[in-house]
């Protein structure tokens, strides 16, 4: 039987390490410019120096609820993540080693960027047609590319199969990615 003060004592604790847990995954979605929060920025160098342990690895897979909110392309979205019942966010993420052309491409003739913007539409018009309708979850690989998104994948259920698949997969199965990301990992 636990008595009062220990039961308070657990309680603080698991308060505690609640706030510690939620301030290192915000500042992963919202990184601090300013040296006003070098506690949380050195908590989550720790907290990633750790997490490189398989304990950990294991322990804190980042699968979190999500909505689409827009398609960018084919390998950008808009999600509204679910971190906490109703603690969320609305953040653009990029999916982990997949490509799929780009809507406004840089390079190339001009034969060569209407191809490319015509394949950037199909990818897009493959996802927005995959999503509809399905449960989603996006699952966050605990890193950001050069534009500071997240990076990840998004799980989709297919209510055939009972199982969660990854958009990549999708993408790829369809023929609307650049290259292999499997090959990448």
């Amino acid at each position: 039987m636990i008595n009062n003060k220990t039961r308070i004592f657990l309680y603080t604790l698991f308060i505690f390490l609640i706030t510690v847990i939620s301030s290192v995954i915000l500042s992963k979605f919202y990184p601090s410019k300013s040296n006003n929060h070098i506690d949380v920025c050195d908590l989550k160098r720790n907290f990633e120096q750790i997490s490189k342990s398989n304990f950990f690895d294991v322990f804190i897979e980042s699968i979190y609820p999500a909505s689409l909110v827009r398609i960018i392309d084919g390998d950008t979205y808009e999600m509204k993540i679910i971190l906490w019942e109703d603690i969320y966010i609305t953040k653009r993420i990029r999916l982990y080693q997949a490509d799929t052309n780009e809507l406004s491409p840089k390079n190339g003739t001009k034969e060569e960027k209407e191809i490319e913007k015509e394949k950037a539409k199909r990818a897009s018009e493959f996802v927005k047609s995959y999503f509809f309708g399905k449960q989603l979850r996006f699952k966050y690989f605990w890193s950001t590319d050069s534009f500071g998104r997240p990076l990840g994948t998004v799980l989709c259920y297919n209510e055939q199969e009972k199982i969660w698949e990854d958009i990549r997969d999708c993408l790829k199965n369809s023929d609307n990615l650049k290259s292999d990301f499997r090959k990448q990992e």
